[in-house]
């Protein structure tokens, strides 16, 4: 790109690379629980050859949660018995790392020094015990620690060294430690590379979740007729011309389909922009459009056909075709690509309806006068359950359709988000009000007799065809709908809240919870960032809204902290 911006290549190489799709933090991390780390280094035999450099080794691995390269390029100039320090020298940072030699590790250090390691010019901690002498291999630190536990008989999943450095990050998170100082325990340059931790931090994530909205006041179902009080524009829209066609039918079909292939092998599921290629190949097939006759008008109709979607929709649709046109002209280079510049211009999202904890204690009351219908005689309890997680737990409503019972661990209370957006997963703790109503809502289908095998949804509709699949999405905004209605919970055109929205009124409610409490809310964002799924606070801050209540309370702390540097008097 850079040369070809300077002229030196005629030719724009660069838009011919196809690069994979990474997606950060898509596992959590890998640990185990702290009593199994002591139990598998108490299980070591520092009598046997090897023990003790083994015992040594996984020690310092799990005691200072080093790397297992660190730990294999230890020297004996690191140690500095009299300062009582330990200098690591740090393979992926390229820095040195100063930590503090405790007393249980210059022990272990000591004695390992006077009984196993054997004389050697060598200055490196650890040698091999076979021929030919010499500093043992980062390599061979994961076959040592597959053997200690093989030997130990204790039932731990090895995933690598790499697991004892992050069971002794949750360690010390489970132990109060803060953030800040875990990661310069550990090296890390950014407090973004500490959070990772958090995804295991379960206590600590539990404290974010909401509990369960008490003593709403139910209101009056709405009649059959409720839908004549919202807006039309929410349930009469204009929508896409439907089309049959399961194999592309343009000029450009062949083409079209190898797209998609090489994407989805790069690790894209492009499900909607294999909806959006369809309903422009039906297009072009419709107006008997080929290759050379696609052009700037052509597109300016295709476009017309859905300028009742908002701004951003469609520009995102005419994006996903000039890709392909991109694709395509690799091979045809005098295929005609549209401007990106030409496209309509990006429009400011719809502002959330924020739903407050009254609000919502209103809404879930009403929930449970909702009628049985033949299919589901817990549908009052289904919604009840549903929209309480989504309000509590700041779930997406994908993530919340897509739940099966065994996603439920109810020895720790947590719920497993798999696969979400962005391929990330992650644990959900929930408070306990919401995991005694998970508990009752259980007992409530089993003596139904409705399906509470592990594999059977959450959010069950009670439909044939949505046995495997639970209740759709339209079907759970028609029930969530029908209970803003019908409590009064609109906006000021009278339109209803989405279910997204419920998602923005968490995140407040736990940001003015802890405002009320006196807790500095910057030091619960990386909290409620993990909590939420988000890589970094970065991405919550589009959720963290400046209510009145907020303001008052930012004002009230900024207050109580700056007002001794404005004289007594404080700030008027």
């Amino acid at each position: 790109r850079w040369k070809h911006a300077q002229g030196c290549l005629r030719e724009s190489l660069h838009e011919q690379i196809d690069t994979p799709r990474c997606y950060r933090l898509e596992r959590l991390p890998r640990a185990w629980p702290w009593e199994q780390i002591v139990a598998l280094l108490r299980s070591i035999d520092r009598k046997e050859p090897g023990g003790h450099r083994d015992f040594t080794m996984l020690f310092l691995a799990a005691r200072y949660g080093l790397r297992s390269s660190e730990v294999v390029r230890l020297r004996l100039d690191d140690i500095d018995w009299r300062a009582g320090t330990l200098r690591i020298s740090q393979t992926k940072t390229k820095q040195a790392l100063l930590l503090p030699l405790i007393d249980e590790a210059g022990d272990v250090l000591a004695d390992y020094l006077r009984k196993a390691r054997q004389p050697s010019p060598c200055r490196e901690l650890f040698l091999r015990l076979r021929a030919p002498m010499g500093p043992i291999k980062p390599a061979s630190m994961g076959g040592i620690l597959e053997a200690r536990i093989q030997r130990s008989g204790l039932p731990i999943k090895s995933t690598g060294t790499h697991g004892l450095r992050h069971s002794f990050a949750v360690h010390l998170l489970r132990q109060g430690v803060s953030t800040k100082s875990i990661g310069d325990a550990l090296g890390h340059r950014r407090v973004e590379s500490t959070a990772v931790y958090l995804r295991l931090a379960v206590e600590d994530l539990r404290e974010v979740a909401l509990p369960l909205p008490q003593n709403g006041r139910a209101s009056e179902l709405a009649f059959v007729d409720w839908r004549e009080r919202v807006p039309r524009a929410l349930f009469s829209k204009a929508k896409a011309r439907p089309f049959r066609m399961t194999q592309f039918q343009s000029p450009f079909a062949s083409f079209l389909d190898r797209y998609l292939a090489v994407r989805r092998a790069l690790g894209r599921a492009f499900f909607n922009e294999e909806r959006i290629l369809r309903h422009w190949d039906d297009f072009l097939f419709r107006y008997h459009i080929g290759v050379a006759g696609f052009g700037a008008r052509a597109l300016q109709v295709w476009a017309g056909e859905t300028s009742y979607l908002n701004a951003n929709i469609r520009r995102n649709r005419l994006r996903v075709v000039r890709n392909f046109l991109l694709y395509y002209r690799r091979n045809h280079p005098r295929t005609w690509v549209p401007d990106s510049m030409s496209f309509p211009r990006s429009v400011p999202y719809r502002l959330p309806r924020l739903v407050s904890t009254a609000e919502m204690a209103r809404v879930l009351t009403t929930a449970r006068r909702l009628p049985p219908v033949p299919s589901n005689p817990l549908r009052a309890e289904t919604v009840h359950l549903a929209l309480a997680l989504l309000f509590c737990c700041g779930l997406r409503r994908g993530e919340l359709l897509r739940l099966r019972l065994k996603h439920y661990d109810e020895h720790d209370r947590t719920l497993r988000i798999e696969a979400t957006k962005f391929h990330k997963s992650r644990l959900v703790p929930l408070h306990s009000s919401i995991a005694r109503l998970w508990k009752h809502f259980l007992i409530q289908r089993g003596r139904r007799k409705l399906p509470v095998d592990l594999e059977s949804p959450l959010i069950w509709s009670g439909r044939p065809e949505a046995t495997l699949t639970g209740m759709s999405a339209s079907g759970l905004k028609q029930n969530w709908q029908h209970l803003c209605v019908s409590c009064g919970v609109l906006d000021a055109r009278g339109r209803t809240p989405t279910l997204h929205h419920l998602r923005h009124s968490m995140a407040v409610t736990a940001l003015q919870r802890w405002y009320t409490a006196g807790i500095n809310p910057q030091s619960k964002l990386p909290h409620l960032a993990t909590y939420l799924g988000h890589v970094s606070p970065v991405s919550t801050h589009h959720y963290l809204h400046l209510t009145p209540g907020i303001r008052q309370a930012a004002s009230r702390r900024f207050h109580q902290s700056c007002s001794g540097l404005f004289g007594t008097g404080g700030v008027k």
